[in-house]
C-alpha cells in the first residue's frame, strides 16, 4: 500500500516524502518507537512535512455486506489518513472496501488504498459506489473522473 500511496501522490502532484531506512532524528526513543504515531509526527515536524500519511488495512473473515462468512476469502477494509503535523488532527480521510469477500493480495490492497485515497482527496464521494474495478484507481490521472 505505500507503493501505492507514493504512486498516487505523484500522478496528482504532490510532494511526497519516503521516510528512510535510517531516520533522519537523532533521538534513540524515537528510533525505538518508530512505528508510533507520536514518534511518526515528531519525524514529520523535524522534516517540515504538512502532514503526515497513516494508511492501514483490516481483513476478518466476516462482516462483508453481501456474504455473512467468507469462507477462504476476506472482508477488507482499507483507511487512508492525513494527520496534521501541527496539531496531530486528522485532516484527510477516506476508506474503502468491496461489499463482498475478497482474496486478500496486493491488487485487491491496491485497488482499495487507491479508492481510499481518491475518497480522502475528493475525486470521489464517499459511500457505496457502482464502479468497475478497472476504474476504481484514479492513479496516473491529472484530474477527477467524473460520477455519473
Amino acid at each position: 500500500m505505500a507503493e501505492m500511496a507514493v504512486e498516487w501522490l505523484r500522478t496528482h502532484h504532490y510532494s511526497n516524502l519516503f521516510v528512510p531506512k535510517v531516520h533522519p532524528v537523532e533521538t534513540p526513543q524515537i528510533a525505538h518507537n518508530f512505528s508510533t504515531r507520536t514518534a511518526g509526527l515528531a519525524v514529520a515536524r523535524e522534516m517540515k512535512a504538512a502532514l503526515i500519511l497513516v494508511v492501514e488495512h483490516e481483513a476478518t473473515k466476516d462482516g462483508a455486506l453481501i456474504e455473512t462468512d467468507c469462507g477462504p476469502l476476506f472482508n477488507v477494509h482499507v483507511e487512508a489518513r492525513g494527520l496534521s503535523t501541527e496539531t496531530g488532527d486528522t485532516v484527510l480521510r477516506g476508506g474503502a472496501h468491496y461489499p463482498q469477500c475478497v482474496d486478500l493480495n496486493g491488487k485487491t490492497l491496491r485497488s482499495l488504498a487507491c479508492q481510499a485515497f481518491a475518497t480522502a482527496w475528493g475525486f470521489r464521494p464517499s459511500g457505496q459506489l457502482d464502479v468497475p474495478s478497472s476504474l476504481m484507481c484514479t492513479a496516473g490521472q491529472t484530474e477527477a473522473t467524473p460520477v455519473r
